[in-house]
């Protein structure tokens, strides 16, 4: 996972360039690869940059769309890359070639604040609207990248790590009672409020806005309980099913480097493992697979030997 960062003074300051750098400093463990940020007027951005996927050595960000001003940097693993390329008409290009910010930018000069709608995967972003003088922020529909903020109605900030917020003096860092005693007896569930006061996690599956005037929060993904698939045999099923996880699998081998699978003795780490060596002995996928594990000798917690089997 990449780091990102964001400073928007809403009362129209400039953004502080010392300051986006120390929140990209703060960042600097996710992002080993390199970092960069841009500074226009009252907004910053920067991105501490973590290459996973051969796509990633192609990425420079922040990325501009230089026709309209606008500046984007994501975290992000984009796993519906084929279907974006192919609408955006860059079908034949070399895929390897376009990174997922690309196809984040131009998702969002097609669908607007809609964009994340479109996307498979996970990711975090934030991106400056200079038409529009806002500021556009998602996360991912499970809330598999983080991103926290903080706002004072002068200032708003945002970031993957909660760090990152409070090297501006203005974010102080006052444990919130709540959500620390709600820790102590372990029935704490990050939604929005965090273990500090003013600092709050976009929920998964949602949008912020962010203008002058003020933020708009809205979910653009929420799981429908009510859905229902329905074929004509359990086989049907069945099928349907498969296709779909080995889709998921094979997505989540693209890397640049080793692929690792954790395996124990249950039904969920077994069936990536097997799919994944299926994939790649198929040829349907490429990658360095290995495979990882845990294991406590002498206590009821180990399952070493269901791993050996697997």
């Amino acid at each position: 996972m990449s780091g990102i960062a964001a400073l928007f003074e809403r009362d129209g300051r400039p953004a502080s360039e010392a300051r986006i750098e120390r929140m990209l400093v703060a960042l600097s463990l996710r992002g080993p690869d390199r970092s960069a940020y841009v500074a226009r007027g009252p907004v910053a951005l920067g991105h501490a940059m973590l290459e996973t996927t051969l796509e990633d050595a192609f990425d420079r960000q922040p990325r501009r769309d230089r026709s309209v001003e606008r500046f984007l940097v994501a975290d992000a693993r984009i796993d519906n890359r084929d279907e974006l390329l192919r609408l955006r008409g860059l079908g034949d290009a070399p895929a390897s070639e376009t990174p997922d910010s690309e196809l984040i930018l131009w998702a969002y000069d097609r669908w607007g604040s809609n964009c994340p709608e479109h996307l498979v995967g996970d990711f975090a972003f934030a991106l400056w609207d200079g038409p529009s003088q806002s500021l556009f922020c998602a996360r991912d529909h499970l809330g598999v990248r983080p991103l926290y903020y903080a706002d004072d109605a002068k200032a708003f900030r945002c970031a993957s790590e909660m760090s990152a917020l409070f090297v501006d003096p203005r974010v102080r860092a006052v444990p919130h009672r709540t959500s620390m005693i709600l820790t102590l007896v372990s029935e704490y569930l990050e939604r929005e409020e965090t273990l500090w006061e003013g600092v709050l996690a976009l929920p998964a599956g949602h949008t912020l806005v962010v203008t002058r005037e003020g933020l708009r929060k809205q979910a653009f993904w929420r799981p429908d309980p009510h859905r229902r698939v329905r074929h004509i045999s359990d086989d049907a099923y069945a099928e349907h099913f498969g296709a779909v996880f080995d889709e998921a699998v094979r997505c989540r081998l693209r890397s640049r480097g080793p692929v690792a699978a954790q395996v124990s003795g249950g039904l969920d780490s077994s069936s990536i493992a097997c799919a994944s060596a299926r994939l790649v002995e198929t040829g349907a996928a490429s990658a360095d697979l290995s495979f990882t594990r845990f294991v406590f000798p002498g206590t009821p917690a180990d399952e070493s030997a269901f791993s050996d089997a697997v």
